[in-house]
């Protein structure tokens, strides 16, 4: 009797420590948030909740990349401006494999996005004064430029209605999304501007096509944001 009674302790001691320990290692969960795992245990997960939103780097915010076959690297770099109501100053940078500056091309306002197509850089330029309230929208002049991805130099220059959304390559050219931004319908004006972009707000949308000498080849109106 006092043997069974002895292994019976041992037993129920093995158990409540294997018990803890699981217990222990549950908490851990599945590493993110704070989750407590599939144990009973209450330890929080070492991993982050969720990391918070970095610094913008999409177009309009200087995060043009763009790596050409040969090696050239151009980027978009963004100035603001120290004057309220007046652009900032932008450029587009070329980079030889070495690290050498090859060219630079500079626009008053924002280059939102820019595409290797063929022997061009393709980007789009925009300026955007802002709203005198909130009842009107943003007057934005933007256009759709050429430049020698060689030299720099500027092949051609076409001018859209509304402000670029984003440029993409094409077989035959550059397809281009413009949005045309008015006033928020509440005429609240909704978000206020990017970097150089227009005020959010409803607008009409647009797909265009254009060719490499930046002759518009069609265009076709999509639905209202």
């Amino acid at each position: 009797m006092i043997r069974i009674a002895r292994t019976l302790v041992v037993t129920l001691a093995a158990l409540t420590i294997a018990g803890t320990a699981s217990a222990q290692m549950g908490g851990h969960g599945a590493g993110n948030g704070t989750g407590t795992g599939t144990g009973t245990g209450t330890h929080a997960g070492t991993g982050p909740a969720g990391m918070p939103g970095g610094p913008g780097f999409g177009p309009g915010a200087g995060g043009v990349l763009l790596v050409a076959p040969d090696g050239t690297t151009v980027v978009v770099a963004h100035e603001p401006s120290t004057t309220a109501g007046t652009p900032g100053t932008s450029q587009l940078i070329a980079v030889a494999p070495n690290g050498s500056v090859v060219w630079r091309f500079s626009a008053q306002g924002a280059i939102p996005d820019a595409v290797l197509a063929g022997s061009l850089v393709v980007a789009a330029v925009e300026t955007v004064t802002p709203a005198a309230d909130a009842a009107t929208a943003p007057t934005v002049d933007a256009s759709v430029v050429g430049l020698s991805l060689a030299t720099g130099a500027q092949a051609w220059s076409t001018a859209v209605t509304g402000s670029v959304q984003a440029l993409e390559a094409a077989s035959d050219g550059v397809r281009a999304l413009l949005v045309e931004r008015v006033a928020a319908a509440d005429g609240t004006g909704s978000a206020a501007a990017g970097a150089g972009g227009a005020q959010a707000g409803t607008g009409a949308r647009t797909l265009a096509s254009f060719n490499l000498s930046g002759a518009l080849l069609w265009q076709v109106a999509l639905a209202v944001e």
